[in-house]
């Protein structure tokens, strides 16, 4: 049995991996590459706790997805909670102190939940192992239209980044609807994408067909994530459907 300052110490080990980005602290890469970073623009900061638990967050920036923003930000205050492409190259995270993590409270979450300045975030698999991107223009994406069609979800994606894209895949993030969640996707594959061409994709709201899982755990449509082997494409995407309320997305009753 393990002895108080043993599970203290494990429980301190547990919340600084909560906080600390997977590409860690001022990750470093090989030379900068050019292209393009797509996905959804937030405000983020580095998470500290005082003695008694309160949250503050202290070196506050832009993130794309999970990517640190670097260079010329001046047009991400408008753009913050959108889909943006950000023109640039890649770069190293800035070095960063990481305060004390002991005091923060311990929060029950799966491995891929992380706390964020705007609430818990999701890392997906499909998100790019790049730790920063220095931005040379950012602007808002406008090719991806998501409407709700009785139990399906219709996804259309327009190629608007000025060049060819291969193997593209669309991923459909589902959240149990039950107690802890667990989760599911559904894939769909897009060989290529030219220069202002359309792909139209289908999802069903529910990843389980109610008539041949009767008494199943159900799992409802939560986001979705876009991902591509494209040379020069970054996408750390995943797009929250739960907020929107027009896509009336709901846990059944029973």
């Amino acid at each position: 049995m393990r002895s108080a300052s043993a599970n203290a110490l494990l429980l301190s080990a547990l919340a600084l991996c909560l906080l600390v980005p997977a590409h860690g602290q001022g990750a470093r890469f090989g030379e900068a590459q050019k292209g393009l970073l797509i996905g959804v623009l937030q405000k983020q900061g580095i998470r500290s706790c005082d003695k008694k638990g309160k949250v503050t967050w202290l070196k506050q920036h832009h993130e794309v997805g999970f990517v640190w923003l670097l260079g010329k930000t001046a047009a991400a205050n408008k753009l913050a909670g959108k889909l943006v492409v950000v023109e640039g190259k890649t770069a190293n995270r800035p070095q960063v102190t990481y305060p004390p993590q002991q005091t923060c409270p311990i929060m029950q979450s799966r491995s891929d939940w992380q706390p964020g300045l705007n609430g818990i975030r999701r890392r997906r698999s499909t998100s790019n192992p790049i730790a920063a991107f220095k931005a040379r223009s950012i602007r808002a994406f406008d090719g991806l239209s998501i409407k709700r069609k009785k139990k399906q979800l219709v996804v259309t994606l327009k190629n608007t980044l000025g060049r060819n894209i291969e193997s593209l895949t669309l991923s459909m993030h589902y959240e149990g609807c039950y107690g802890k969640p667990g989760t599911m996707r559904v894939e769909r594959k897009i060989k290529a994408l030219a220069k202002k061409k359309s792909a139209r994709l289908t999802f069903p709201i529910f990843s389980e067909n109610p008539r041949r899982h009767r008494g199943h755990r159900r799992h409802i449509a939560s986001s979705l994530a876009i991902s591509s082997k494209a040379v020069g494409l970054y996408f750390d995407f995943d797009w929250p459907l739960y907020r929107d309320k027009s896509f009336n997305l709901r846990c059944p009753r029973n």
